[in-house]
């Protein structure tokens, strides 16, 4: 467990000390980066449209034993590129669908078997596309899903190369794209298996489920699309394995996973989803290893940590990076757009850079391209968005967090009071920053926002008293352990009062003029008001410092 704890440490020193207090939002009319890493190259399409790709092992540099990463830029145009290294599928701004590389099965879609070594077009109308191992799956721009090349876990009777083919035949291949199902926003492709959420948040997946990819409780191959799950906001796939974030944040996942906790190179397969601890924005499913994004920028990891070169093995989400935008899992490497528009590259350790001063020959992380433009505006294209999702009852036997709970994270950050520096317990919720009320009050006392606090149980109201002289009660600025907690909302009622207005004896008519709105989570007992909502309350400035990692409060 030591070396585990401190391989941990290790990468997170490695990554960028950025702050997790500000979030990155893209609305619909905005155009982002595109990532997408593969077995040996890496896909980046910048906001501009331009296609940059690099090969994940590196260029020898001669007379050294260090390799270089350097982007080759390869089109313009370009809206999603995907390799599975033997064929690579383009998608235009303009939806056109270009396909280029090995042919045998006809995952080109072009109507033939013959290899191109140069991009032809496919077809028009496409939103998306992704490679399979010899197949292609596409999302048109009316949210049809088409797929081409090898057969044998479509089960599409009468395919181009043998009409008498049954499900399961892997001598058949469809030589352009035949539509599957329509009412599809999202597609995800692991090895041999496929998974899509239609427009109504619905999950439904068809495949090799030998190793329980699919989800179904069985490990029987499923030869057409079935429903596995409902209310999913996004999914992502890796060769044997599949991983979801639902509606409420929950992430979960089944299929290969190492999650033997005696030894974890052990890979275990789990036919039915698995729920992970914490609540995340999107997830990023690699080989043996699984990266999820927080919408206040943090990054998690769980699995084994050998695409960074490490033996170590992470059994729950470990936040191992803060400020990312945009992140891409690969079979054995890593890449990640951050907030300032770094884009970083973890590359497998045999062709990575290393810092051997580590123990575990963890690699630094190798800076690809800076300053990239994280956000531009979109003219004219169509943006797919998930109607309104159905609500979902609990599976039995999976334990679900209640609904309206979160998880809250110990915020990483610093805390300067007029330039004074004060250690507190804190809490990040939805990339929001949470504070104890009588942490704040203790904090601020004798100064400019000095306020009280007092419960009244008959009113379940708490009483802020602006302007008094704050009343300690004992408990105040305990530090916590570190992890993360469940966080319950809190409902009462509040009420700020200036100091000598009303008695403690007013009735509940006078003090309800004095009602004031807050946003609160209890947790461990102690109520934690989101910090912005209380300067608007009290009366004290926030502002946030990122070249420094600090909170700024100023009560002048």
């Amino acid at each position: 467990m030591k070396r585990i704890h401190l391989a941990l440490t290790a990468f997170i020193c490695l990554l960028l000390a950025l702050p997790a207090i500000i979030a990155v939002t893209y609305s619909s009319s905005e155009r982002t980066p595109y990532l997408y890493v593969g077995q040996t190259r890496t896909f980046l399409v910048t906001v501009n449209g331009d296609l940059y790709s690099w090969n994940n092992r590196g260029v020898p540099i001669a007379g050294t034993d260090d390799f270089a990463y350097e982007p080759e830029h390869i089109r313009d145009n370009v809206k999603v590129a995907s390799s599975n290294d033997q064929h690579t599928v383009i998608v235009t701004r303009d939806n056109e669908l270009w396909a280029h590389g090995n042919n045998r099965h006809g995952q080109l879609g072009d109507g033939t078997t013959t290899d191109r070594a140069s991009p032809v077009k496919i077809m028009d109308g496409v939103e998306y596309a992704v490679t399979g191992r010899n197949y292609t799956v596409i999302l048109t721009t009316r949210g049809e899903v088409l797929v081409s090349g090898q057969n044998q876990y479509f089960g599409l009777w009468g395919s181009t190369t043998n009409p008498n083919a049954e499900p399961g035949s892997d001598d058949t291949s469809i030589l352009t794209p035949v539509k599957i199902m329509d009412n599809v926003r999202a597609i995800s492709s692991g090895g041999n298996h496929v998974m899509v959420i239609k427009n109504n948040g619905d999950l439904w997946g068809w495949g090799d489920n030998q190793q329980g990819a699919i989800g179904n409780g069985t490990t029987t191959d499923v030869f057409e699309p079935e429903l596995i799950r409902r209310n999913v906001r996004s999914v992502s796939t890796s060769r044997s394995k599949t991983v979801i974030v639902d509606n409420s944040g929950q992430v979960w996942e089944w299929g290969l996973i190492g999650r033997d906790q005696t030894d974890f190179r052990t890979e275990s397969i789990y036919t039915s989803p698995r729920r992970i601890n914490g609540n995340f924005e999107s997830v990023y499913a690699g080989h043996g290893y699984t990266m999820a994004l927080r919408n206040d920028g943090g990054l998690y990891m769980w699995g084994t940590a050998d695409f960074a070169g490490a033996s170590d093995y992470f059994f729950n989400p470990e936040r191992v990076a803060n400020r990312v935008a945009f992140v891409s899992a690969g079979p054995q490497h890593a890449v990640v757009i951050d907030q300032s528009g770094n884009v970083l590259f973890w590359a497998r350790n045999a062709h990575g850079i290393t810092d051997t001063t580590l123990g575990n020959q963890l690699p630094r992380p190798i800076t690809i391209m800076s300053n990239l433009s994280l956000s531009a505006p979109i003219r004219g294209n169509r943006q797919t968005r998930p109607e309104q999702p159905i609500r979902q009852e609990p599976d039995e036997g999976y334990e679900e967090i209640p609904r309206g709970d979160a998880m809250a994270i110990p915020t990483p950050s610093r805390t300067l009071i007029n330039n004074r520096e004060v250690s507190f317990h804190s809490y990040n919720i939805g990339g929001y920053n949470y504070f104890k009320l009588r942490d704040i009050a203790y904090a601020l006392n004798g100064t400019d926002s000095t306020f009280n606090v007092t419960w009244q149980q008959h009113r379940i109201s708490v009483i802020l008293t602006l302007g008094e002289a704050y009343r300690p009660l004992g408990g105040e600025m305990l530090q916590g352990n570190g992890i993360q907690k469940l966080a319950t909302p809190s409902d009462n009622n509040m009420f700020a009062v200036p100091h000598g207005v009303i008695g403690p004896d007013v009735d509940h008519s006078a003090l309800a003029n004095y009602s004031v709105s807050a946003e609160a989570f209890l947790i461990d007992d102690y109520n934690y008001f989101k910090l912005r909502d209380l300067s608007e309350i009290v009366g004290f400035h926030v502002d946030w410092d990122p070249q420094r990692n600090v909170i700024l409060i100023s009560t002048d």
